[in-house]
């Protein structure tokens, strides 16, 4: 009986040690590995790292610093990583709520622009969320560090989503254009619209543009048609002639008049929206 206590007490040291191995095998990797050039990814790498190093040295949890190691090595080389799934994790259903609700919140807000419009934010922000639900699964017990590291995580999550969402709606990725009655000239104020456009594309390499034009519903639908095609093409012009690379503009499109619920003359309806993703 004695024999096999041993027994069992080496097979688990040697399978620590071997996980501790394996963890900082890959936080090494991860420390030497070139980055994404996209600033949300290259974030996400550094987040990931600092998370996995405090999980495999301070606590001594190689599994899931192994864990977070990788997602930075998939986010280091341009792959799409998203939060962890709490439904995945041993989690307690009096925890769900709270980390269900705020998982669909950072998604919306990351699908929404916010890799793009605050990408160090969106990725702190992801990383304390996959960092609160590790802690969350172990439970407040586990060491007498754990219920403070539930609370850090908890309140950056909180913070940081607050400040993305902000963010996201202050600085979302739609941009409209507006022009004059049965033009396609590009005014002043739209002009200011296209250079602010134009200087966060060239500054994130990994935007995209989608350029959509519309009319009011007042003429012939097949002259506003033409008018809003021309309308979307003064926009990819003026783009162009402030440095965007015409890779990056993919689609430019006159989509004739805007769905109104009555004809009626109406400037708001005279606009070109550019999408920005």
């Amino acid at each position: 009986m004695l024999q096999n206590k041993w027994t069992f007490k080496v097979a688990a040291l040697t399978a620590a040690v071997f996980a501790a191995s394996c963890a900082e095998q890959k936080i090494s990797q991860l420390e030497n590995e070139p980055r994404d050039e996209r600033e949300f990814n290259n974030a996400l790498a550094n987040e990931y790292e600092a998370l996995a190093k405090k999980e495999t040295r301070i606590y001594n949890d190689s599994i899931d610093g192994r864990h977070f190691a990788v997602k930075g090595l998939q986010a280091a080389a341009g792959m799409f990583v998203l939060p962890e799934d709490p439904m995945r994790w041993d989690i307690h259903k009096k925890d769900l709520p709270f980390l269900m609700d705020a998982r669909e919140r950072m998604l919306f807000a990351l699908a929404r622009g916010g890799r793009f419009v605050e990408p160090e934010l969106g990725a702190k922000t992801q990383v304390a969320f996959d960092c609160l639900v590790e802690e969350i699964e172990e439970g407040p017990n586990l060491h007498k560090d754990q219920k403070k590291e539930i609370n850090v995580c908890k309140k950056l999550l909180t913070k940081r989503l607050g400040d993305l969402e902000t963010a996201v709606f202050r600085n979302g990725p739609v941009r409209r254009v507006h022009f004059d009655y049965n033009s396609s000239n590009i005014e002043r104020d739209g002009m200011m619209t296209v250079a602010e456009v134009a200087t966060r594309v060239n500054k994130f390499k990994d935007r995209r543009i989608m350029i959509v034009g519309h009319t009011d519903p007042v003429g012939k639908a097949s002259r506003n048609l033409t008018l809003s095609q021309a309308r979307a093409n003064a926009v990819k012009d003026a783009l162009l002639a402030h440095g965007v690379n015409p890779s990056v503009i993919k689609v430019t499109v006159g989509r004739g008049e805007l769905k109104v619920s009555r004809k009626e003359f109406e400037p708001n309806n005279r606009v070109t929206d550019i999408y920005l993703y």
